[in-house]
């Protein structure tokens, strides 16, 4: 199934759960079943050589520390992972579930609801854009040359709330890994390796880390396959009005349900629809099997040629909870303008060359690009004095 419906009561680690409600399916079959008890020839305790990584939150907050003022590289001492299970969607910015704003981004004032049934909630384009800057969201990376996998490990079964694991092809291939696949055994965490890195926007005070996977012999698979849930997202571009914006866009499936993809595809084609959107898609959550179209096939392509505009999401997040709207607005307005002239005047006026915008694309675009720059340079009050000073 795909929804979005906050879902309590999960049994495994229920201290972690409890404090981190979950966007959930209604029928999540699993969910209360705590992974099985696996016996192994390590404590659950850390000890002097291994730290007994149990709960996700636990790994990341006191392992790897989050938010920490600590800028010393994470120590090399091995883990020992007690009973996570494995999916190969990784959360879009690994650890950022558990910074300590991530909360307050994902708790969702009524008026980002933008329609609820007796079974479904689902969230405005913003109302999703500040969940995902709250740490939900996920994606499928491919293989690297050599055969590495980064996978991720869950003991809250949410993939957005992981742990990013590098797998080398012989113990893929030894286990027979699959989505949903419980295991424990020993690992090492490095940090993330660069091929990797470039697919993972840097966020202050989150470590870029993963467990690694090389050893056959040290890791032991059970016959259980759990649930996760897994939260693909997107980038999507879209009108409201006037103003053409960008926002994020997730769904909740159960990466072990068989008919998960066809209702994710379902579901991001009728919501890019909705309200007379006319909404069109920058990422593909599946960078191997993408599930709709997309501008760009991954992260760091998208990042490369749209990263000055897509801080606008940001603004826009922190505007909404502060409970002001100034980006909309102000596209709105620009995007008014007979012709892309008349917006190098409002950008001069602001103190912008236009140089460091205008790239000769359509009126909404060049609006975006502009208001991306004034992001950047710290100009937004101006150029809505500017914009004022000309449309008006």
């Amino acid at each position: 199934m795909t929804t979005e419906q906050t879902q309590q009561g999960t049994e495994l680690t229920t201290a972690v759960l409890s404090a981190h409600a979950l966007e959930s399916l209604v029928n999540y079959q699993s969910a209360d079943l705590p992974l099985v008890e696996v016996e192994a020839g390590l404590p659950r305790e850390s000890t002097p050589d291994y730290y007994g990584y149990h709960e996700d939150g636990s790994f990341w907050l006191d392992y790897v520390g989050i938010d920490s003022d600590d800028s010393s590289p994470i120590s090399s001492r091995k883990i020992y992972i007690d009973q996570a299970a494995l999916t190969q969607w990784v959360a879009r910015i690994p650890g950022l579930y558990w910074s300590s704003a991530s909360e307050r981004f994902r708790n969702m004032a009524p008026e980002n609801i933008e329609s609820r049934t007796d079974k479904w909630v689902t969230y405005t384009p913003l109302g999703k854009s500040q969940k995902v800057t709250g740490g939900i969201g996920t994606i499928k990376l491919t293989p690297s040359e050599s055969g590495y996998r980064l996978a991720n490990l869950t003991t809250t079964l949410n993939a957005s709330a992981g742990v990013p694991v590098l797998i080398s092809p012989d113990v893929w291939d030894h286990h027979n890994l699959k989505e949903g696949i419980v295991v424990s055994g020993e690992a090492s965490v490095r940090e993330m390796p660069g091929n990797w890195l470039r697919e993972f926007p840097a966020i202050k005070g989150v470590p870029r880390i993963c467990a690694v996977l090389d050893n056959p012999d040290a890791l032991q698979v059970t016959d259980t396959r759990a649930s996760i849930l897994i939260h693909p997202f997107t980038v999507m571009q879209y009108w409201v009005e006037n103003a053409q914006l960008l926002d994020f866009v997730y769904a909740t499936a159960d990466s072990v349900d068989s008919g998960y993809r066809g209702e994710l595809e379902t579901f991001f084609e009728k919501y890019r629809k909705l309200n007379d959107r006319d909404g069109s898609y920058l990422l593909a959550a599946d960078t191997a099997r993408p599930m709709w179209e997309s501008e760009f096939a991954t992260p760091a392509e998208m990042r490369k040629q749209k990263n000055q505009v897509l801080k606008q999401i940001e603004k826009r997040v922190q505007d909404n909870l502060k409970g002001e709207s100034v980006i909309a607005p102000l596209l709105a307005q620009l995007n008014s303008a007979s012709d892309i002239a008349l917006l190098k005047k409002i950008s001069d006026l602001a103190g912008l060359r236009h140089q460091q915008w205008c790239k000769n694309g359509s009126q909404a675009d060049e609006s975006s690009n502009l208001v991306g720059a004034a992001m950047e340079y710290n100009k937004i009050a101006e150029l809505v004095q500017a914009t004022h000073q000309v449309l008006n």
